[in-house]
């Protein structure tokens, strides 16, 4: 038997009380937690604010789209590639630096910056039957933004626009786009986000100030609340994340040093119940512009560039797999670089 229960949240604020209500579905073989979004207007979107429970998802397939400075010879940008099982996505637009993320087993992908042509995009797409439908396109336009799937949300963090860095943060419930009135607390560019609940995920490095270790702070989407997570490792750009049980992964990267550029193969992992770090074996290859999944338990890691080199490296047509002890290596039909990986559901 299926229960509904909701709770009503009533927070005092400086000048005004704000309510929300927390709906939580209770069924024998699931549960599905709907968050709410605090507004003194009610609601922040149009559409549903509710989760829709579903079966658990046994096993996933990785979905690689886009990439800047591969060409392919029918002049298109880098071309769609999955992994473990066979799903239905057609090419993106020829265009980096964009992100995706799956939200109620639909696939979106937004923003980057079209190959060939200086211009940087807000334009967001849903996957439909392997075809791409325009949606509704963010607020700002962006380039190696986060995207990330959290609760019943997709939340965009930072990026690069054509005049500056950008701090600013903005959420899409499938629907509409709505900038938050919060911000990182620094511009961001070349991070990664990780989500640890239905209401904070972690930012990982991207900062483009000078700063000796890596940046590593945690945020209640809601509130905007931020905590910094204590780190000893040097701050990195083009580096990748991934969650796995209460482990954060985070791979690869570069950062300068005195006007010294320098890439790596390391991998650190940052346990989020003890925050304590430990290092496990490097990669085979120094990656950037790579990205990371945790597939059906496995960490593994997707394509890239060797440092600061975008020309004929071996990053860029292969894959590694972390089998809890050694990387192994394994070659990929087409080059990824810059590129934006999601998690979907097998077909």
């Amino acid at each position: 038997m299926i229960q509904h229960i909701t709770l009503t949240i009533v927070l005092i604020c400086t000048h005004q009380t704000v309510s929300a209500s927390l709906t939580i579905t209770f069924n024998p073989l699931q549960v599905c937690i709907c968050p709410p979004i605090f507004s003194t207007s009610g609601r922040l979107f149009g559409g549903s604010t509710c989760c829709t429970p579903s079966t658990p998802i046994i096993r996933q397939a990785v979905v690689l789209l886009g990439g800047i400075e591969v060409i392919n010879s029918d002049g298109t940008g880098g071309k769609t590639e999955t992994f473990s099982c066979n799903v239905t996505v057609s090419d993106t637009e020829p265009r980096g630096g964009l992100d995706a993320a799956v939200l109620n087993d639909q696939l979106f992908y937004c923003g980057g910056a079209y190959i060939g042509v200086d211009f940087i995009t807000k334009e967001c797409y849903r996957n439909d039957k392997g075809n791409w439908l325009t949606v509704e396109s963010m607020t700002e336009e962006r380039i190696f933004h986060s995207m990330t799937t959290v609760g019943s949300l997709i939340l965009v963090m930072g990026g690069f626009s054509t005049m500056e860095f950008r701090a600013s943060v903005e959420a899409f419930d499938g629907l509409r786009w709505i900038k938050l009135p919060y911000k990182l607390s620094s511009p961001r560019a070349e991070h990664c986000v990780v989500p640890i609940s239905s209401t904070e995920v972690v930012v990982i490095g991207g900062s483009y100030s000078e700063r000796p270790d890596l940046i590593v702070e945690k945020y209640n989407i809601y509130t905007g609340l931020v905590s910094t997570i204590p780190s000893k490792s040097p701050e990195t750009k083009g580096h990748a994340c991934a969650l796995k049980d209460k482990d954060i992964y985070i791979s690869g990267g570069f950062q300068f040093d005195d006007g010294i550029g320098q890439s790596f193969s390391s991998v650190q992992v940052l346990n989020i119940e003890t925050l304590q770090w430990r290092t496990i074996p490097s990669m085979n290859f120094k990656r950037v512009g790579h990205t990371m999944e945790n597939l059906n338990g496995v960490i593994t890691v997707f394509g890239g560039r060797n440092g600061f080199s975008s020309g004929d490296s071996a990053q860029k047509r292969t894959l590694e797999k972390f089998d809890g002890s050694k990387w192994t290596l394994e070659q990929m039909q087409f080059e990824h670089l810059d590129h934006a990986s999601a998690l979907v559901p097998c077909d």
